[in-house]
């Protein structure tokens, strides 16, 4: 009986430990999960920094040219005005 009872007892601390791997398997996977797409967000983020400085010298550029023109219009309207 005490044999049968120790290796019964024997089957519930393999099944446990094995619960318990599986357990930690699990949450080694969210983990992993959790980790990639944190990377991604990331990337995501840089990539959307990288487009707006882009869109910035773009607009940067576009602004400067207006203010050029506005520049010279006013110019030429107080020459003719003169």
């Amino acid at each position: 009986m005490e044999e049968a009872e120790a290796r019964e007892a024997e089957r519930k601390r393999q099944a446990e430990l094995e619960n318990r791997r599986r357990e930690l398997a699990d949450g080694d996977e969210l983990n992993r999960i959790y980790e990639e797409e944190k990377k991604k967000e990331k990337e995501a983020e840089l990539e959307a920094i990288k487009q707006q400085t882009k869109f910035q010298h773009v607009r940067d550029a576009a602004l400067k040219k207006e203010a050029e023109a506005a520049e010279r219009r006013a110019r030429m309207k107080v020459r003719g005005t003169s």
